[in-house]
């Protein structure tokens, strides 16, 4: 407000100077010649053109504006306390009420009349029927039989010991051959072959031609139990055809070879023997 009144009386005295220096002037003449042209004719205004300029100059008045007051808004005032402990402690339910069980009447055991019959039951029951075990019976001993005496009328004399004789005596030797060889071990058989064909490569040694070379041959013969060649090869070459050769011909110059031993009855065998030529 100290605003505005200084600012009104600042404008009215200012107003008041202005009125003054237009009455001290002097008053004005008419212009006349060629230096009329170029004055001014000044005069005094009336009294409602100097109200109308006051007017004019006089400030708007400025009307003091209140802000109007913002509507408070209406809060809800909430019970801050009630909500911080609904917030911390957990809603406390009441545990359900327990029910004491009901104690239940014990248990009679039933009685087992299934198993246990009973006494007027037995009683009325038929005695097992007895039966009879026959006994048993001796057999009677018999007399021991008395040994049958001979008759005195038939002769007791024993027989003398007869021996075979002449050809008899051949044929039983000849009988006897296949029961030795029967019981013949298998060790004693190798040393019978092992002895023949020993025989056998003295005969083809006796038989081998001399000279043409040095070497040695082994050949493969099958001979029967009568001593006769049946066939004859090379085993292992000498790595020479003609001592190979010479070693076959050897074999078969000393053909009729010796029969077997008694206690060897195979119809034939087989031999592996070496010849060497010097």
């Amino acid at each position: 407000m100290r605003g505005v009144f200084e600012f009104t009386g600042f404008t009215g005295l200012a107003l008041a100077l202005h009125v003054a220096a237009f009455q001290n002037l002097p008053q004005g003449s008419e212009s006349a010649g060629s230096g009329g042209e170029s004055l001014v004719t000044v005069t005094a205004v009336s009294g409602s053109l100097s109200e109308l300029v006051a007017t004019w100059d006089q400030p708007p008045e400025v009307a003091e504006v209140h802000p109007a007051a913002m509507p408070q808004p209406s809060v809800d005032l909430v019970d801050t306390s009630a909500m911080s402990m609904d917030a911390t402690e957990p809603p406390v339910t009441e545990p359900p009420a327990t029910v004491a069980p009901r104690r239940l009447a014990p248990v009679m055991p039933l009685r087992d009349t299934a198993l246990r019959p009973d006494a007027t039951q037995s009683a009325a029951r038929p005695p097992a029927p007895q039966v009879d075990v026959p006994t048993k019976i001796r057999p009677q001993a018999r007399p021991a039989s008395q040994p049958v005496k001979p008759n005195p009328s038939v002769s007791q004399t024993p027989r003398a010991a007869s021996t075979a004789a002449g050809n008899g005596a051949a044929a039983e030797r000849g009988m006897r051959g296949p029961a030795e060889t029967a019981s013949l071990s298998k060790s004693a058989r190798q040393s019978l072959i092992a002895e023949w064909g020993g025989k056998i490569r003295n005969r083809i040694d006796r038989a081998k031609p001399r000279g043409g070379g040095r070497g040695s041959v082994v050949v493969v013969l099958t001979v029967d139990r009568n001593g006769v060649l049946q066939r004859v090869g090379i085993a292992t070459s000498s790595g020479q055809a003609a001592m190979d050769q010479r070693a076959v011909d050897a074999v078969r110059s000393a053909a009729r070879f010796p029969e077997a031993p008694a206690a060897l009855t195979d119809a034939s065998y087989t031999f592996r023997l070496p010849i060497r030529f010097d």
